[in-house]
């Protein structure tokens, strides 16, 4: 049986600090160069040049969707269980560069990694599985999904975490745990109209 939930992401392009060193540069050396009369106004051009070309580029970064499926949402002590991590870019753009990354509880950590990077064509799909081990009993949650998105270039940052949850209910093993108790009558004596 597999359980599942679904979560849209939508990642909006936001200015990423690169960008804002450049433009502050290229502010700071315009105004030196015309206070100064100084030559220095010109070394703002090739910045200022980068600058304008990003800006005809500057749009969001993608819009993706992410869905989490379960294997299996209950599990007894010690089981594992894989899940997936479905990422659809639903949008008409090339994302460069995309992590996810599931946020699992620590008493189902596995030794597999729950955070992927990849890139996505427009209309791509991409499944990444990682297994949980249920290491001791109780209810457990899997999420949220943080989501980081990256243009080619670096400069187009969106981040975005996605708070989708799903339950995991981890069962004891109870045979292995009351081997130690011996079920017995309280005293052994024989019973009435019993041959002995």
């Amino acid at each position: 049986m597999i359980d599942g939930a679904r979560e849209t992401a939508l990642i909006v392009r936001t200015t990423s600090a690169k960008v804002q060193v450049i433009a502050s540069f290229v502010a700071a050396s315009f105004v030196i160069g015309l206070i100064f009369r100084n030559v220095i106004i010109f070394a703002g051009i090739p910045a200022l040049i980068y600058l304008g070309l990003i800006s005809f580029q500057s749009q969001p970064v993608g819009e993706i969707r992410i869905e989490r499926m379960i294997e299996k949402s209950q599990l007894y002590e010690e089981d594992t269980s894989k899940v997936r991590l479905r990422t659809i870019n639903t949008g008409n753009r090339s994302i460069a560069l995309v992590t996810v990354e599931d946020d699992v509880s620590r008493e189902l950590v596995d030794d597999s990694v729950s955070a992927f990077s990849f890139s996505l064509r427009p209309g791509e799909t991409r499944d990444n599985y990682y297994s949980i081990k249920a290491n001791t009993f109780g209810v457990f949650s899997l999420g949220p999904i943080r989501v980081r998105c990256e243009d080619a270039y670096g400069l187009n940052i969106a981040r975005s975490v996605v708070k989708d949850y799903s339950s995991v209910v981890v069962l004891p093993k109870t045979t292995e745990r009351l081997t130690h108790f011996k079920i017995r009558p309280r005293k052994t004596k024989p019973w009435p109209n019993s041959c002995v």
